[in-house]
């Protein structure tokens, strides 16, 4: 057998061992980075967040980011400062949409990311991270001393509403470059626009419900 037939079987054996199951990559695969995050009030904070992403299409994964996949789980990393200090979170089925500053207290806006978690308690059956508020999936939290409080997106005004965190509309492979890096505002920018479907998923819808507390004084 010549030395080209060798090699050609070769490497047609690595390709065919390629495709067995259990040979390609991980069902789950995180990618994160370090993201400014501009305030209403014009402060930046530095939020650090690692995605947890779920291939969905095949038990053979021979692309390490490609393929059909869902963004399962948030883990939300910032300095919140004196009396807090360093606040991480992990947010299954959900990503943060925004953080904002205002009366004293940090805000977070969660959104849910494929079916939510429901769990059993006394007085029924509770949603994790509690219902949505409005038609996007969102919910809000606020953040002080005393830890995290369901709070509502009446509390804030219209001048807080905007999403302030990357969206993750681009695939996985397009935001695996950014990957253990820190991105600039520039950069930020640039990503946040280039794949967003919809100008108007930049707003934060109020809720409808007329059982939640009304919009505070408009004046910041």
């Amino acid at each position: 057998m010549s030395l080209f037939n060798t090699r050609r079987r070769l490497m047609l054996a690595a390709a065919g061992a390629a495709v067995l199951p259990g040979c390609g990559w991980p069902r789950f695969f995180d990618i994160g980075w370090t993201e400014p995050v501009q305030l209403h009030d014009g402060a930046v904070v530095d939020v650090t967040v690692k995605y947890t992403y779920q291939r969905m299409d095949s038990p053979v994964r021979l692309s390490r980011y490609g393929g059909f996949t869902m963004l399962r789980n948030t883990e939300f990393s910032f300095d919140a400062g004196p009396g807090i200090g360093r606040f991480t979170q992990l947010f299954k089925q959900h990503r943060v949409d925004m953080l904002e500053r205002f009366n004293g207290k940090w805000y977070l806006l969660l959104k849910t990311r494929g079916a939510p978690i429901i769990f059993q308690t006394l007085a029924g059956q509770k949603e994790d991270w509690g219902s949505a508020e409005n038609g996007s999936g969102q919910k809000c939290w606020s953040l002080d001393v005393n830890g995290l409080a369901r709070a509502s997106i009446n509390h804030l005004p219209d001048a807080l509403l905007k999403v302030n965190l990357l969206l993750d509309y681009a695939s996985p492979k397009e935001l695996a470059v950014l990957n253990g890096t820190r991105l600039t505002a520039i950069q930020k920018k640039h990503l946040f626009y280039k794949d967003m479907w919809n100008p108007n998923d930049e707003r934060i819808e109020r809720p409808q419900f007329s059982n939640l507390v009304p919009p505070p004084n408009p004046a910041l």
